[in-house]
C-alpha cells in the first residue's frame, strides 16, 4: 500500500484497467435499441439483480438442468447488456446450433417474450421491471443527496 500523506490514510496501488472490469470485453457486438443504452445521468449501473432462491426454485421445478443454466445465463446477459436478439442466443449460451435452439425454443416463450415495441429483441418482462425500479430508486437517492447538500452548504455560505 501507497501513502500519499504521513498519518494519512494508504491509498491503493494503481491496478490494470482489465482488472477493475467485471467481465473480460465481449467480441460480440450488435446494435441496440437507444432506449436500452445507459442513461448518462447513471454512470455506474447496478452489477447485479436480486435473486430469490425460493422463488426461482418454484418457478424452475419442472424444467431440466439445462434449461435453468440457460436462463440464468440469459438473465445475466440482459441485465448486463439489455434486450438480445434471437439470433444472438447461441452466442450468450456459448454452445452449438442444435442444442442453443432446443434451449431457445424451450424457455423463450415462458421467459423471453419478443418486447412488441422493438421487434425482434428478447427480454424477461419481471428483470425489465425490476431495472426501471432501481433505477428509479437510484434518482429518488441522488434527488435526496442534491437536497441534502444544498441545504447543508448553503448554510456555510
Amino acid at each position: 500500500m501507497l501513502s500519499n500523506k504521513r498519518g494519512a490514510r494508504p491509498r491503493e496501488p494503481e491496478r490494470p484497467k482489465e482488472y477493475l472490469l467485471c467481465t473480460a470485453p465481449s467480441t460480440y457486438t450488435r446494435p441496440r435499441p437507444a432506449r436500452y443504452r445507459a442513461p448518462t445521468a447513471m454512470r455506474n449501473p447496478l452489477p447485479f439483480f436480486q435473486h430469490c432462491g425460493r422463488d426461482w426454485l418454484v418457478a424452475t421445478t419442472g424444467l431440466p438442468l439445462a434449461a435453468q443454466g440457460a436462463i440464468m445465463r440469459l438473465l445475466s446477459y440482459e441485465w448486463s447488456e439489455g434486450p438480445f436478439a434471437a439470433a444472438a442466443v447461441r452466442a450468450i449460451l456459448n454452445t452449438d446450433e442444435l442444442e442453443a435452439a432446443r434451449l431457445w425454443a424451450e424457455v423463450a416463450p415462458t421467459w423471453f417474450p419478443e418486447l412488441p415495441e422493438h421487434a425482434g429483441y428478447h427480454a424477461n418482462p419481471e428483470l425489465e421491471a425490476k431495472r426501471r425500479e432501481a433505477e428509479e430508486y437510484r434518482e429518488r437517492q441522488r434527488q435526496l443527496g442534491l437536497v441534502g447538500a444544498k441545504k447543508r452548504w448553503t448554510r456555510h455560505r
